[in-house]
């Protein structure tokens, strides 16, 4: 399969680390400012978005489980407001269904979709 962002994929492993602890660490701030669920685990947990501070780091923080999902089902989770996310469910497993979302954006987002294999590029 071709790369879908050249730039990225094959950028030097330093430069790539830097890019990945930069945008985790403002993924991590958006979840603590924004979710009251990853707030809260995150202060269990003893762990704020200011204790990382690099990659090695991301290991201080709380794991999620498949159950969070079922109890903090319809919107406990999501980051972003009810008009823009897609819901979709999922039936990987037996048993009572889990349902996830994405935001419209990100449900439309071309390697989203390319990974899924739902287009030729």
């Amino acid at each position: 399969m071709a790369p879908w962002n050249r730039q990225i994929e094959v950028m030097p492993t330093d430069e790539l680390r830097q890019l990945q602890y930069r945008l985790a660490k403002s993924l991590i701030r958006r979840l603590y400012e924004t979710s009251e669920f990853y707030r809260r685990r995150m202060k269990e947990h003893d762990v704020r978005p200011d204790d990382i501070g690099s990659l090695a780091d991301i290991g201080k923080l709380p794991f999620m489980y498949k159950g969070d999902l079922r109890d903090n089902y319809p919107d406990g989770l999501f980051c972003a407001q009810k008009d823009e996310l897609v819901r979709r469910p999922s039936s990987a497993t037996p048993g009572r269904t889990s349902r996830t979302g994405a935001s419209r954006w990100r449900a439309r987002s071309p390697p989203a979709a390319s990974g899924a294999g739902t287009c030729s590029r």
